[in-house]
């Protein structure tokens, strides 16, 4: 397969709904994710695809990979964009005695600490200060992220605080079959938008504009030279245009390739999030003994859990039209199951128990682990990793020296 690199940027505010349900009832209200799952983004591609190259749509969703969505952040007029990664969940960000914001690097405790028992022989995480987490650093800059990974974050030093894509919220009114508004029946949708003017600052002022996209890597032999150009995607038919791009997608450092090859102890964070058939763990590990290779890499290299900092599980759903009956108003298809995910930002501390680590560099970098879920009644598996899911950044760590409680 072939690869192409992609920006998806909306056109239009774009809604991507959340999950909860919704309808027009009065004071209802349709929430958006900032950044959309990577399946919605692997139908929108997909259905672009299977139009312009007016093929069979049978086998498709093996025919055509995604990788993605990675943010792309542009701010100033002419000015070059910038990759932007979920925050790494095992650093939290908050503000000392003296008012100033730090960043905490939580590791696994010293093997043989009683701290607590945590079942299946996993080691708990070493907080340093009782502190509350400060808000607003959900996002990091790709120089923050390479210096994560590479574990020379000594200085306590906060990351770039980012603000994340705005939302634009409208307030609705149901209209009658007599073409008139109907009394009291108001409701909300929440879109996202992909550009910041703010009104008070001229135009001119570069650094007043701020312009995101989706940074998106198509695997396929299908092809791909009428993907370009708009399309709806989301939810309202609202509209996104595909461009092309080059040198954007972010390469593994040399530096972190070194280290990575001298190290015993190596860190999987996920920049997209991931889908496993056991909740939070992946499938590719071994229940009992906690050891496995990540996909593709099975006799290469062998890793054994230690430790994980996993935020709450999110939902993943969507609308199956594959079920609908043309014509008939009332079967237009139906919900599709939940899957929950382990959010973008997860972090997997892994010991290396066989092999050299620099292959996760050269062989695994921004490649999913996720697992091919089976599906029940007979279905066919759903191949997570074909949709983006579980995209993976490998980086060091190392103990911590002192416990300090």
């Amino acid at each position: 397969m072939s690869s192409t690199y992609i920006t998806i940027r909306g056109i239009d505010t774009l809604l991507f709904r959340d999950g909860r349900p919704f309808d027009t009832t009065p004071g209802g209200r349709a929430e958006s994710l900032r950044i959309p799952a990577p399946s919605t983004l692997a139908g929108f591609v997909r259905t672009k695809i299977g139009k312009d190259d007016k093929k069979e749509w049978e086998g498709i969703s093996d025919a055509v990979a995604l990788r993605g969505p990675l943010l792309l952040r542009k701010q100033g007029v002419g000015a070059s964009s910038g990759i932007v990664l979920p925050a790494p969940a095992d650093a939290v960000v908050y503000r000392n005695d003296a008012g100033d914001s730090r960043v905490m690097v939580l590791r696994p405790v010293l093997e043989g600490s009683d701290i607590c028992d945590i079942p299946g022989g996993m080691r708990a995480l070493d907080v340093d200060e009782d502190r509350k987490p400060e808000t607003g650093y959900g996002l990091w800059t790709w120089p923050d992220v390479k210096s994560w990974l590479l574990d020379e974050w000594s200085d306590g030093r906060a990351p770039e605080k980012i603000e994340e894509l705005q939302t634009d919220p409208r307030c609705h009114v149901q209209i009658g079959l007599e073409g008139v508004a109907e009394e009291g029946k108001l409701f909300t949708t929440e879109m996202v938008s992909f550009e910041r003017y703010p009104a008070w600052q001229a135009y001119e002022q570069d650094t007043a504009s701020e312009e995101w996209s989706l940074l998106c890597c198509i695997d396929t032999d299908r092809d791909t030279a009428d993907l370009n150009g708009p399309g709806p995607l989301g939810g309202e038919h609202r509209m996104a245009v595909i461009e092309p791009d080059s040198g954007s997608w972010p390469v593994c450092p040399t530096a972190l390739m070194k280290r990575l090859s001298e190290s015993k102890q190596v860190r999987l964070v996920l920049a997209t999030p991931g889908v496993f058939e056991y909740g939070w763990r992946p499938q590719w590990l071994d229940p009992t003994t906690k050891t496995g290779s990540p996909p593709g890499l099975e006799g290469d290299i062998l890793l054994k859990l230690v430790a994980a900092c996993v935020p709450r599980r999110q939902p993943v759903s969507g609308w199956d039209y594959s079920k609908r009956v043309e014509g008939d108003a009332e079967n237009p298809g139906r919900p599709k199951p939940v899957r929950w995910t382990a959010p973008a930002g997860s972090v997997y501390f892994f010991e290396v128990v066989e092999g050299d680590a620099g292959i996760l560099a050269e062989k695994c970098w921004l490649e999913s682990v996720s697992d091919i879920e089976h599906n029940p009644n007979g279905l066919p598996p759903r191949n997570n990793r074909n949709d983006g899911f579980g995209l993976a950044l490998w980086g060091v760590w190392s103990d911590k020296k002192e416990q300090s409680r």
